[in-house]
């Protein structure tokens, strides 16, 4: 099982930011921790990450990290 699960979208509120921009959020599945953040969207082959992480692009769908629901 991966160890990592990364979210890209062109659409990201970040904590230090008020607008929506590009970004590459990088979490750990066991905590559901955010362990780094890229402002721009990053293609998968871009990062090295081992092959079996779990890798989602929301495309130009809103993610807003952070938010439980």
């Amino acid at each position: 099982m991966s160890k990592f699960l990364v979210y890209t979208s062109s659409k990201v509120l970040l904590p230090d930011s008020d607008t929506l921009q590009p970004a590459t959020i990088v979490a750990d599945v066991v905590t559901g921790k955010i362990l780094s953040i890229y402002h721009a969207k990053i293609a998968k082959h871009d990062l090295q990450l081992p092959e079996d992480t779990v890798w989602f692009d929301a495309q130009d769908k809103v993610i807003l990290p952070g938010l439980v629901e």
